[in-house]
């Protein structure tokens, strides 16, 4: 009778530890889901900084871009402008000589 009972004890012993290891198997499944949950928000969160960067960056960019272009159509001009002026004084100084010549 007693070893009927030791055996019953050691069979109910095995139960609980197999609940109590189906139970600790759950448990951290759950814990694994809830920090794998955790993990995944924080990524899309550096995501949507990541791309709000991106996009000042990009913003940057093409201002700092159309600042060249500007930069660059004025020099044109610019240059344009003393050539046409230096062409024009030339040609008062030429017209200054020829008058002084014929004179």
């Amino acid at each position: 009778m007693e070893n009927r009972n030791d055996r019953i004890n050691e069979e109910l012993k095995e139960e609980i530890n197999e609940e109590d290891i189906n139970s600790s198997i759950k448990r951290h499944i759950k814990e694994g889901n809830e920090l794998k949950r955790k993990i995944i928000d924080l990524i899309e969160e550096q995501n949507e900084e990541l791309r709000s960067q991106n996009k000042k960056i990009t913003e940057l960019i093409e201002e700092a871009n159309y600042k060249i272009r500007f930069m660059k159509m004025k020099q044109v001009i610019e240059e344009e402008y003393d050539s046409e002026e230096t062409t024009s004084t030339i040609q008062e100084e030429r017209t200054e000589e020829v008058s002084i010549n014929r004179r």
